[in-house]
């Protein structure tokens, strides 16, 4: 399991929306995106709720924006900004991150798919005739 969903769950899910790039990739890369898709949902959670971890909504959010996430180059730069990194070495490679770049691009059909699970910001009761309306 990984977030809200599992490998094979996402594989079942690309394969039902045609991609192309998903069923090439590694199972190392699908998760990576797979991982990168949960903690980008979680950074969201004061909007969504996440309290059924079950929902099928979930686990296809999930794979949608792990496939999003595969397919754009730049989204690993841009979850390691957001993530508060400014720079990142490995060995003699290392690589800057210009925050500017901040701003995940993900297409608002993603956060639609949550729609029946957004929280209200409040509740406001209101009182006429002595009723609660």
């Amino acid at each position: 399991m990984i977030g809200f969903t599992t490998l094979d769950e996402a594989n079942t899910y690309a394969s039902s929306i045609l991609t192309k790039t998903w069923t090439v990739a590694s199972d190392s890369y699908k998760e990576q995106s797979l991982q990168s898709a949960y903690n980008l949902m979680l950074s969201y959670s004061n909007q969504y709720d996440y309290s059924n971890p079950a929902l099928q909504i979930l686990k296809d959010t999930q794979a949608e924006l792990a496939i999003y996430l595969y397919e754009n180059k730049d989204s690993q730069a841009i979850l390691n900004i957001q993530q508060g990194l400014t720079q990142k070495s490995v060995g003699n490679t290392s690589e800057s991150y210009d925050s500017s770049r901040s701003v995940q691009k993900i297409p608002d059909y993603i956060f639609q798919m949550l729609s029946s699970i957004y929280k209200n910001g409040f509740t406001v009761d209101m009182t006429k005739d002595n009723r609660i309306i």
